[in-house]
């Protein structure tokens, strides 16, 4: 009799794992641009570095300068998956040549170490405040 109950529960057992479903994950949209992602894209050099750039790259322009302009111009663009830029925009500037020349700042960067979500490379979403200050 002993042996006819283990036998039923194994086999109990064998059936509920083989009925089980795993859940199901999607596959990565690759032509998707992501707002989260698991490891963030990175400028070459970190944070510092990017800001060097930034520091090296823009030039406070004449008219900004003439009227007073200060502020912050947020630039977004898209961190491809080969971590190259592109669409790149305004969202919000300041005007007197410092969007533009905030723009272009950031369409001439090098590539970046793309963003990834579960170890594949996805485009990224990134949004930069450049700081327009005068001393």
């Amino acid at each position: 009799m002993k042996h006819v109950i283990l036998f039923s529960l194994a086999l109990t057992i064998m059936s509920c794992s083989v009925f089980k479903k795993e859940p199901k994950t999607k596959p990565l949209d690759l032509n998707k641009i992501y707002t989260q992602v698991d490891k963030q894209p990175e400028f070459p050099g970190g944070n510092d570095a990017l800001f060097q750039y930034l520091g090296k790259t823009i030039t406070y322009p004449a008219a900004a300068k003439e009227a007073g302009t200060t502020g912050k111009v947020y630039v977004s663009y898209v961190i491809e998956r080969d971590g190259s830029i592109s669409t790149v925009k305004t969202l919000r500037g300041i005007g007197n040549g410092c969007d533009e020349v905030a723009m272009e700042a950031v369409q001439n960067m090098p590539n970046w170490s793309p963003g990834e979500i579960k170890n594949q490379s996805v485009r990224t979403q990134f949004v930069l405040p450049v700081n327009f200050t005068l001393k």
